[in-house]
């Protein structure tokens, strides 16, 4: 019973972090500003950053294994692609989109994922991949309509 407690606790900490998202941006839909888009998002990734290096801290989290160049290549993509040109698109999109549309980025997203890691890292496509993304895609058509 042991085991599975860390597993629920992630899965519970990944639904709180869902219903955060959705919350945070129904409140900056609804808080409408001519505020700069790339300035706000900066700050919320710097403080979602300090908020998760105050965690691993008192966790006494440490990195404890060498870096290549691969992983450093890796980190820089998102870094740059995945959290300034990602959440800078998100926001912008907030801003001129209805949110329901803008709220099927994280179901699309994994989709994107899987096919970039095939084309790009030669990364296997499985059965099981291709029914996980049809019902993924049904979903998104389903929510559209």
């Amino acid at each position: 019973a042991d085991s599975g407690a860390p597993f629920l606790l992630g899965v519970a900490a990944t639904q709180l972090g869902c219903l955060g998202w959705a919350a945070g941006s129904n409140y900056a839909r609804q808080r409408e500003t001519d505020r700069s888009m790339l300035g706000a998002s900066a700050l919320q990734m710097v403080f979602g950053g300090l908020f998760l290096l105050v965690v691993a801290v008192v966790r006494g989290e440490a990195m404890t294994q060498a870096t290549s160049a691969r992983s450093l290549e890796a980190m820089l993509y998102l870094i740059f692609v995945g959290s300034i040109v990602g959440f800078s698109a998100y926001a912008y999109a907030l801003k001129h989109l209805p949110l329901s549309f803008v709220s099927l980025y994280a179901y699309i997203t994994p989709v994107i994922a899987v096919v970039l890691g095939t084309i790009i890292l030669n990364e296997p496509i499985t059965p099981r991949l291709l029914i996980a993304s049809a019902v993924v895609l049904a979903g998104v058509a389903i929510v559209r309509r």
